[in-house]
């Protein structure tokens, strides 16, 4: 009997096998990756991982289901609505970070009113968030999509004079630079200086998750 025509004939409880393992490891993520390339209807049980009670299981779920969409983009584009107007309502701050990371590498993919879907959940996100990469990849993201919306723009000047008053001191990062930028608009369009310092921005918290 073939791999395949054993992994058809296996069932295999997500939740379980995504809690498996120690915290900082992926656990079982690729073994249920395998299985889901062999068995695709399955990944409808992966997708309900995302509002698994446990952060754990909904991070790898989340972290299985990027790699499942960028080896097989039809998966992605299927339930692409569901990204955006159902995904995006789990609880969980790792499978927001996830959806971001998403819209980022499929941006292209989506239709012009389904990116103003996404301006409103990563902008809501962000305002709302204390979550630190949240805010990086969200004002990444966010940045992008500004260069071409001028409202859009304004909003991220307020969220980022937000960030300028956090009362953490966790990240050295000069938020009146990053406010200058944002200011200019008026004069000519963001520079790479702007992508350099959101990019430093990143580092920064990267490091503060090590």
């Amino acid at each position: 009997m073939s791999t395949t025509e054993v992994y058809k004939k296996r069932k295999m409880n997500f939740e379980f096998e995504l809690s498996k393992g120690k915290q900082n490891s992926l656990g079982e993520t690729l073994k249920v990756v395998d299985f889901i390339k062999n068995n695709p209807k399955k990944v409808e049980h992966l997708f309900q991982c995302f509002y698994s009670e446990n952060s754990l299981v909904a991070m790898r779920a989340m972290n299985g289901v990027k790699r499942i969409i960028k080896d097989d983009k039809k998966v992605f584009l299927k339930n692409k609505d569901r990204f955006l107007n159902q995904f995006s309502n789990s609880k969980h701050n790792v499978v927001k970070l996830g959806l971001i990371t998403i819209y980022f590498d499929f941006l292209n993919h989506f239709e012009e009113k389904e990116v103003s879907k996404i301006k409103t959940i990563v902008l809501n996100w962000t305002k709302n968030s204390s979550d630190w990469m949240i805010l990086a990849q969200g004002m990444k993201l966010l940045e992008k999509l500004s260069k071409s919306d001028k409202s859009l723009k304004l909003k991220l000047i307020e969220v980022a004079k937000r960030l300028k008053n956090d009362e953490r001191k966790v990240v050295l990062l000069d938020w009146n630079q990053f406010l200058k930028f944002l200011y200019r608009p008026y004069q000519k369009p963001l520079t790479a200086n702007l992508t350099s310092l959101i990019c430093l921005f990143q580092l920064l918290v990267f490091s503060l998750h090590l």
